[in-house]
This record gives C-alpha cells, structure tokens and sequence, in this order.
C-alpha cells in the first residue's frame, strides 16, 4: 500500500516509421550528450530507453519487419518462443553495424 519509488508513469514509447529513422534520431539526440540508459532488441521491435528530468521512462522504438505479415509471423517462431523479452544490445555497435552496410535482417 506504500507508494513505490517511480515517479507514476512506468514509462511511454514513441514509435518511429523505420529503423533508419530510430538510428537517426539516437545519433541527433547522443551529439546532445542524451544516451539511452538501456536499449534492447525484443525480436519485434528495437527499443532505445531514456529518462526524462522527472525520471520517467520515453521509449523511442521501431518495428525489426518490414511489413506486418513477417511482425505478427515472429510471434508464432521457436526465437520468440525461446525468449520472449529479446537480448540487450550496445546501442553505438548495433547503429554502427547498420551505418556499415549489415542489413537489418
């Protein structure tokens, strides 16, 4: 019943239209000396988290597919399956990766 230690809103995400765009705007905002605290690769999607002067969580996402049959298709596959939360990444060599020429896939 004792209030928690967050601040009341656990978090909000903000989806972008690609992960050209989620890339870009993580390059805009760290030029700004504003990292991620934490950012993660979740099979459906790709999330960068950060934290606002409130401490609240903004989640700056985007989708890993290229359309919506492959999205919804990863949720019936043995990776999702097998973990369902996805794996933590380096947010500087998953950008550089991408910037280099590795497709997404």
């Amino acid at each position: 019943d004792a209030p928690g230690s967050d601040p009341g809103l656990h978090h909000m995400q903000f989806r972008n239209a690609s992960m050209q765009e989620l890339f870009t705007r993580y390059e805009r905002l760290k030029a700004l000396g504003i990292l991620p605290h934490r950012t993660a690769n979740h099979g459906p999607g790709t999330s960068f988290y950060y934290r606002d002067p409130d401490q609240n969580v903004v989640e700056l996402s985007a989708n890993n597919f290229a359309t919506v049959e492959e999205y919804k298709a990863y949720f019936t596959s043995e990776s999702y399956k097998r973990n369902p939360s996805g794996i933590e990444i380096d947010a500087d060599d998953y950008v550089a990766r991408f910037r280099s020429g590795t497709p997404l896939a």
